[in-house]
C-alpha cells in the first residue's frame, strides 16, 4: 500500500484504529508500513492520536516502527510536545513508555526533546 494523500490516509487509519478485529490490526499495520517518514508532521501527529488501547497485543509495535522513521529531531520535538496530553489519555497504561525508549541513547534526539519540552 502506497500512501496517497494524507485525508486518505488518516480516514483508512481512523476506521480501524480501535483494533476490533484482525483486518482491522491488518489494515493498521498495512498503514504504518506504508510510511517511510518523509510525509509530514501531520502524520506524525496522527500516528500519536492512533496511540488510543491500553493493550493492543502487537500491532503498535507497527506503529512504534513508523514513529521512528521519520527524522530524529523532529520525533524528539513532537513527543516532548505531545508528552503531557498523551500522558493523561495514556500514562495509566504502558502504552506511554515504550515509545520514549530510544530517546535517552540518541543525543539528537534528546537535545531536541529537552529543547521542547523547555516550553511546557
Amino acid at each position: 500500500m502506497k500512501t496517497t494523500n494524507f485525508e486518505n490516509w488518516s480516514a483508512e487509519l481512523e476506521k480501524v484504529w480501535d483494533l476490533k478485529t484482525g483486518e482491522d490490526c491488518v489494515k493498521f499495520s498495512e498503514l504504518m508500513y506504508s510510511l517511510n517518514g518523509d510525509e509530514g508532521v501531520c502524520y506524525l501527529e496522527k500516528l500519536i492520536n492512533a496511540i488510543k488501547l491500553k493493550d493492543d497485543f502487537g500491532p503498535y509495535e507497527s506503529l512504534y516502527n513508523a514513529i521512528w522513521t521519520f527524522p530524529t529531531k523532529l520525533v524528539g520535538q513532537l513527543l516532548a510536545k505531545r508528552l503531557p496530553e498523551f500522558q493523561k489519555r495514556m500514562g495509566k497504561h504502558d502504552q506511554v513508555f515504550r515509545f520514549y525508549i530510544p530517546i535517552p541513547n540518541n543525543p539528537e534526539v534528546l537535545n531536541a526533546f529537552i529543547d521542547e519540552s523547555k516550553k511546557w
